[in-house]
């Protein structure tokens, strides 16, 4: 979502869409999950 100099940022999308895959492998399944319920309430 935020640009960094070698690279534009994701859309808001794409970035749940990376969360997700991520759940479980990379990220804490269960932080992960509290996570996407917040974006999908648009409280973060």
């Amino acid at each position: 979502m935020a640009d960094r100099p070698y690279r534009r940022g994701f859309p808001k999308k794409k970035t749940l869409e990376i969360i997700k895959e991520a759940a479980g492998t990379k990220l804490d399944p269960e932080i992960a999950q509290v996570f996407l319920d917040l974006a999908e309430k648009e409280e973060i």
